[in-house]
């Protein structure tokens, strides 16, 4: 796939769309419907978010990745994003 323009080689170091090719790019992966390019950063945000709490709790990480409750945290996790702890 030949993708010359500036904007999708600066998409290929990490993610991004490019309106005039209509081409998402995840690296080197070049996907063309943008729904599923959508989907596929939206799941890879939330592991780089959970990779990243990984290091501070492993069930609060698996938890973000599962949109569940930390058992040791008790911090709930959906799409991401920590919900308040339960009293």
């Amino acid at each position: 796939m030949r993708h010359h323009l500036p904007t999708c080689r600066r998409n290929a170091e990490s993610y991004g769309w490019c309106r005039r090719s209509g081409v998402g790019m995840v690296g080197q992966v070049a996907i063309r419907n943008r729904q599923d390019f959508d989907q596929t950063v939206k799941a890879l945000r939330i592991f780089i978010v959970a990779n990243e709490a990984a290091s501070r709790c492993k069930y609060c990480a698996v938890a973000i990745i599962t949109d569940t409750e930390c058992p040791v945290c008790k911090i709930h996790y959906q799409d991401g994003r920590a919900l308040s702890p339960r009293p």
